[in-house]
């Protein structure tokens, strides 16, 4: 009897504790969230990252073209983005071989371009899109600051709930059973 309410208990307690846990808009690469966003023609260019800030490592970029006009949809369909990605000033100075990614994207999922990089040091890295629109081209540089990872403190408070209530559920069992 005493293992089921203690069951009971812990089911409560953790429950309530993941309804206390913020909700968010989740895609397969986890939160997006914009990074910067710029005017390009008739539409404003927006980069969001996952993971954000952006951190050493593997990095999901996704890139969308927002109209200006609300009110107006515009559709994007076959026009690609080239992306060039390149070490910043302050890395080129460590004398270390400069990697130069280029990627050329396409617009998927919820008209939004992606692509997953690997970014292997923390520092400034220069992020240039290149894209065509009503045959004029753009290209827009912005700098994009990659500092080291960082553990995340939602999963290890819930590891750390979960095995505190266990753990006083079984000395509860223990304190009892011997009487």
């Amino acid at each position: 009897m005493i293992s089921g309410f203690w069951f009971l208990l812990s089911s409560i307690a953790y429950a309530a504790f993941l309804l206390l846990v913020p909700v968010s808009e989740i895609s397969a690469n986890g939160v997006v969230r914009p990074v910067w966003e710029e005017r390009v023609g008739e539409s404003t260019l927006v980069m969001l990252t996952s993971p954000f800030p952006p951190t050493v490592g593997s990095l999901h970029v996704a890139v969308r073209l927002d109209p200006i006009d609300r009110s107006k949809t515009v559709t994007h369909v076959g026009i690609p983005i080239f992306l060039t990605i390149s070490p910043g000033q302050e890395l080129l100075l460590d004398h270390l071989d400069p990697l130069v990614e280029n990627l050329k994207l396409y617009q998927g999922v919820l008209g939004q371009y992606h692509a997953n990089v690997f970014l292997d040091r923390p520092g400034e890295w220069i992020f240039m899109f290149e894209l065509v629109l009503n045959d004029q081209t753009y290209r827009i540089s912005q700098p994009l600051m990659v500092v080291e990872p960082q553990l995340p403190k939602i999963p290890l408070l819930t590891i750390t709930v979960v095995i505190l209530v266990f753990t006083l559920g079984y000395l509860a069992w223990w304190i009892r059973s011997r009487k």
